[in-house]
């Protein structure tokens, strides 16, 4: 082998040292990046886990049947639930995130917003009887759009303006 007259060693033993260290040092941040990675997934399902405990405990009231269980995109379940006393075509829903239930709502056939309710705050949010034009499932199945232009009223009396985007 011939010898680089500078430096006195061997041509290519260094290039040949360098390259396993690159190697060994690729492989550490590997192992750093997988590491960090299974301790994210770890904790993400931790915290969806948190959030389907509490989703997985709901029981509906009584004379209340659940319908289906949803686990949505943005890792909340909701619980979809009817009630034998509410009028034809309620529906009613659960929502549960990581820290448990934070929303309750009541919607008719025409997925008029009858009812929500925030855990956290505990306002209670209805729907004001008399609108201008009320949410309606059937005319947006009609029509492809529906021209919403209602109130709702919190229990501490603010009322909420809903109105569908111009086109």
């Amino acid at each position: 082998m011939a010898h680089n007259p500078v430096t006195g060693r061997a041509q290519g033993v260094h290039r040949q040292r360098t390259v396993p260290a690159q190697a060994v040092n690729a492989s550490r941040n590997s192992a750093k990046i997988m590491s960090g990675l299974l301790t994210l997934l770890v904790l993400a399902g931790g915290m969806l886990a948190a959030g389907q405990a509490g989703a997985a405990s709901f029981t509906p009231p009584a004379g209340c049947t659940l319908n289906v269980t949803v686990q949505n995109r943005s890792c909340t379940v909701s619980q979809h639930y009817t009630c034998s006393a509410d009028p034809e075509g309620y529906q009613h829903s659960a929502h549960f995130g990581r820290d448990g239930m934070f929303h309750l709502s009541t919607i008719d056939a025409e997925t008029r917003w009858i009812e929500s309710q925030s855990i956290a705050s505990g306002l209670v949010d209805r729907l004001v009887a008399e609108a201008e034009d009320h949410a309606s499932f059937s005319e947006l199945l009609e029509t492809g759009r529906d021209a919403f232009d209602f109130w709702t009223e919190t229990d501490d009396g603010q009322r909420l303006h809903h109105q569908a985007p111009t086109p």
